[in-house]
């Protein structure tokens, strides 16, 4: 049996372009590990089949950590797949995403299936379009739907506040409510990797965007988290992803104290070289 961390993601950056035929948005993010994680223990069975069971995310078939240990476990061999969430589950922060992209690396190491990276890229990005960045990790850009993967100079330490507001944004409910007009925000992706290469934060954060903050922060109930995060000290609020979760960087000038409802963390980048040093004490890293 073996524990393995699963990390949590912010993102930096979220540009949505335009929309296709097929209904998807493109997209340009910047996406960077932190150091909240989950932890996924794995533990052989002597029959064959696959058992993935989680306290608080879905169950079996319909967690996306079974459809990746699915694609990548031998024929014949058996494997119980325990999910402890500490992500909270349809915040922004990519947890699912993590557990299935770390169940990727584990199983192809563990099972000497010697899957390159660039294979199991494939692999994830078929199961969602943020696993690929946990193949990652560090800071990276996002484009197409955001698992075309490019690695980044990693952004400079900073502490982060995450604040999950208890309840869930819907996907298809934010890009329902997106507005793609010309009165948004001039900023652009070259805008904020000229920031990146400067390598200091005020200036990334200062170049920060999430088209979906609009909408969002219409939301009462956010615009509640966000003005408390405010009044702890952080000039900058932001939202990571689509999702519900609000991130700023920094320390907040007390204890953050807990709301009906609220989930409050408080955690760190997680550069690229952490992030692999993490994994790599439990799993071989593929070949490129």
């Amino acid at each position: 049996m073996v524990t393995v961390p699963s990390f949590a993601k912010v993102n930096l950056y979220l540009r949505v372009l335009e929309r296709e035929a097929s209904g998807y948005h493109l997209i340009q993010t910047v996406l960077q590990t932190v150091a909240l994680h989950d932890t996924l223990v794995f533990q052989p069975l002597p029959q064959p089949g696959l058992v993935v069971e989680s306290d608080e995310a879905p169950q079996g078939k319909a967690n996306i950590v079974y459809r990746a240990a699915a694609r990548i476990l031998p024929e014949g061999k058996g494997m119980r797949i325990l999910i402890r969430k500490r992500i909270p589950t349809g915040a922004g922060l990519g947890g699912g995403s993590s557990n299935a992209a770390v169940t990727l690396l584990f199983l192809n190491s563990m099972f000497g299936r010697k899957y390159r990276l660039s294979e199991l890229a494939r692999m994830a990005g078929q199961l969602g379009a943020d696993v690929p960045f946990f193949l990652t990790g560090g800071t990276a850009l996002g484009q197409h739907y955001g698992e075309q993967v490019i690695p980044l100079p990693d952004a400079p330490p900073s502490r982060v506040a995450l604040l999950y507001p208890g309840f869930a944004v819907a996907t298809a409910e934010a890009y329902g409510n997106l507005k793609l007009t010309k009165e948004r925000p001039d900023a652009s992706i070259q805008d904020f990797c000229y920031s990146l290469l400067n390598h200091k934060l005020d200036l990334i954060e200062a170049a920060m965007n999430n088209d979906f903050e609009g909408a969002i922060f219409q939301d009462r109930r956010i615009a509640s988290a966000k003005g408390f995060l405010r009044r702890q000290g952080f000039a900058r609020v932001h939202l990571t992803g689509s999702g519900s979760t609000l991130f700023a960087l920094g320390r907040p000038r007390g204890k953050l104290s807990l709301r009906g409802g609220w989930e409050v963390r408080q955690t760190r980048f997680l550069p690229r070289s952490q992030y692999r040093r993490s994994l790599g004490k439990f799993l071989e890293w593929p070949q490129c």
